[in-house]
């Protein structure tokens, strides 16, 4: 599986259509992998995305290989097409504050 990464397309991208891959159950959450995501992973010292997908609370996404892996708190069927909504008022928090993290870096 590939998982496609619109937020590289467009940082700016609050919602979109994607396939569920897989869905599976693992330590009490489920781990939801879709053909494309608008949802930014953990990673680089920034924090994830929050939202929902198909009205489920997404509270956490990362980076497994190839794929991405969204935290939710209920399953959704394999195949099925889902409707992913970023919360772009915390992404756009969340990247003030790294691009302000990377620019007191420089002058220190």
């Amino acid at each position: 599986m590939k998982t496609r990464r619109l937020f590289y397309e467009d940082v700016y991208i609050q919602e979109f259509e994607a396939i569920v891959l897989s869905c599976e159950e693992k330590d009490g959450k489920d781990h939801v992998i879709l053909n494309a995501t608008a949802f930014y992973p953990e990673g680089g010292g920034q924090p994830a995305d929050n939202g929902t997908i198909n009205g489920i609370k997404v509270f956490d996404v990362h980076e497994d290989g190839d794929d991405i892996v969204h935290y939710i708190s209920e399953p959704v069927e394999e195949g099925t097409e889902i409707k992913g909504i970023v919360d772009m008022e915390r992404r756009v928090r969340l990247m003030q504050q790294h691009s302000g993290e990377h620019i007191v870096s420089g002058i220190i």
